[in-house]
């Protein structure tokens, strides 16, 4: 199995904003470490986009806005073309 691939869709998924995806965020991140919390928030940030109000009803409280509104993880592969 190759879960960076997993990895990937868990991510785009919570950029997507949904509810659903939204809500996975909240279970995920107290349990998180610290590089994977990072790359939950800066997902949660991308949702912003597309969905502000479900991100900040539902993570405002959980992970706060300084890490939700942090500056975007450049290594990520949505950056490269």
């Amino acid at each position: 199995m190759d879960h960076d691939k997993e990895w990937e869709v868990v991510l785009n998924g919570i950029a997507s904003g949904t509810v659903e995806w939204l809500r996975t965020v909240k279970e995920l991140y107290d349990v998180a470490d610290g590089g994977t919390a990072e790359q939950l928030a800066a997902a949660a940030g991308e949702a912003l986009e597309h969905h502000p109000d479900n991100v900040l009803s539902i993570l405002n409280t959980e992970i706060g806005l300084d890490d939700i509104c942090s500056g975007p993880d450049v290594d990520s592969s949505a950056y490269f073309a």
